[in-house]
């Protein structure tokens, strides 16, 4: 059974609802680590990096870093 991205409750501005849509059907995941594994694939993706600090700020919930970069 296929789950679109309004039946999970997803309107992200940030896109990552095919992506959460994509996770759930392939990995058995509940909705809330889906989407916070979309947001994060997505940050890595849009700051080209995997440094933690700077992902945090780039993450739309608001996600501060605990030192300044």
């Amino acid at each position: 059974m296929m789950i679109t991205g309004k039946e999970l409750g997803l309107h992200m501005k940030d896109h990552s609802a095919p992506l959460v849509e994509l996770l759930q059907k392939h990995i058995s995941l509940n909705l809330s680590r889906a989407k916070c594994l979309g947001l994060f694939i997505i940050s890595m993706l849009n700051s080209r990096t995997v440094n933690m600090s700077l992902l945090c700020n780039r993450m739309p919930s608001g996600i501060k870093s605990s030192f300044m970069v």
